[in-house]
């Protein structure tokens, strides 16, 4: 309750009055009363009071002063324990600008809720990722089929949302389907920030990256255009518009050391045991445990490389052999998709059309039973070049 200095005042005039009203009658009955201008034990002096009661300007323990509050009543611009100062809040309200425990700030969120350009736990940023694991874009459908249905429904797919590039004259002047496509994978596809956030491309097997200027492609004698499914083991009709597509596939082309492309040649990929080249670790050439010449990328692109490898199988029907095959398994569990690739992924789609399917959805790999050849892709009209 509020009160103010006048009502203060009218109060101790009262009692003043009452005070000297019942001193002087006190005086004329007592012979122990005291002199005017002094008091009785516990009675007012002029301008004081007893114990316990109201001075002048002052107030009665728990009484409000003026301009203050009894405990727990308002004070002017301030609040009760628990109630609302001017532009405060009581304990769990909201603050201006400022929010409850667990509300969300402008511009912030509640834990788990979405950043702008953030994203929950698990939830992809634009080329990045929190949490460990992006949510990836799987068909449900394909889940739940049988296992001797998927390979083909997968494929159809991919053929569906499949678009041509189009080619492009190459230096000599011949519009070229390949030539096109790898300009597109140094240029959009691969370029990205690298250590020193200049734009550049990373090479596949050694991940060693360098600097490239916008829509240009580096000194092939330093970088070059790799095939992950080398270019020998495509459709064997170089002239034929499926040889010319399957060689421009953008989801093989990957940059690599020109000299780590050499080395790894037309080899399988697998795990050196014998006779292992090391000159250009971390990616090593060597024999397998059957003597058959095989070779390893760097760990932190081995589940990249066995993804490009099983699209390019379901894709255009290609076999691989039971011993690779073994080893791409075992990398796609070891080196899981991250958020570069679901990056280029989308790329790859906004260029071509269709997606990997494996990087989407990589409970696929264990549901097919074998990555073996087919001829859906034979059905295809495709353009030349």
């Amino acid at each position: 309750m509020k009160v103010t200095i006048r009502s203060i005042k009218q109060v101790v005039w009262c009692l003043l009055w009452l005070g000297l009203i019942i001193a002087c009658d006190d005086a004329s009955q007592s012979s122990n009363n005291g002199n005017m201008g002094g008091d009785q034990a516990g009675e007012m002096l002029a301008g004081e009071a007893q114990a316990g009661e109201i001075l002048a300007g002052e107030v009665e323990a728990g009484e409000m002063l003026a301009g203050e509050v009894e405990a727990g009543e308002v004070l002017a611009g301030e609040v009760e324990s628990g109630e609302m100062l001017a532009g405060e809040v009581e304990a769990g309200e909201m603050l201006a600008g400022e929010v409850e425990a667990g509300e969300m700030l402008a511009g912030e969120v509640e834990a788990g809720e979405m950043m702008a350009g953030e994203a929950q736990a698990g939830e992809m940023m634009a080329g990045e990722m929190m949490g460990g694991s992006p949510i990836v874009m799987c068909e449900p459908e394909w889940l739940e089929l049988e296992a001797d249905l998927l390979p083909q429904t997968i494929y159809n797919r991919l053929a569906e949302t499949y678009q041509e590039i189009t080619p492009t004259p190459d230096l000599g002047g011949n519009l070229n389907r390949y030539t096109t496509a790898r300009a597109f994978m140094f240029s959009q596809v691969e370029r990205r920030s690298g250590p020193n956030e200049e734009l550049g491309v990373y090479t596949i097997y050694t991940h060693y990256f360098t600097p490239l200027a916008p829509n240009s492609e580096p000194d092939h004698s330093e970088i070059n255009c790799e095939h992950t499914w080398p270019r020998s083991r495509l459709i064997n009709d170089e002239d034929s518009a499926h040889y010319q597509h399957q060689q421009s596939d953008l989801h093989h082309l990957l940059p690599a050391r020109s000299v780590v492309n050499s080395l790894r040649g037309s080899q399988y990929f697998g795990e050196p045991m014998y006779a292992v080249n090391r000159e250009y670790r971390p990616a090593l050439s060597g024999q397998d445990s059957d003597g058959r010449n095989v070779f390893l990328p760097i760990d932190e692109r081995r589940g990249d490389v066995a993804r490009v490898i099983f699209y390019m199988s379901l894709r255009w029907g290609l076999d691989i052999p039971a011993h690779e095959e073994d080893n791409l398994r075992a990398w796609h569990v070891a080196d899981p998709v991250d958020a570069w690739e679901m990056e280029r992924n989308q790329r790859i789609q906004d260029l071509q059309g269709n997606r990997n399917p494996f990087i989407d959805c990589p409970d696929l790999v264990a549901l097919i039973n074998d990555f073996t050849s087919h001829n859906y892709a034979e059905q295809e009209v495709l353009s030349l070049p």
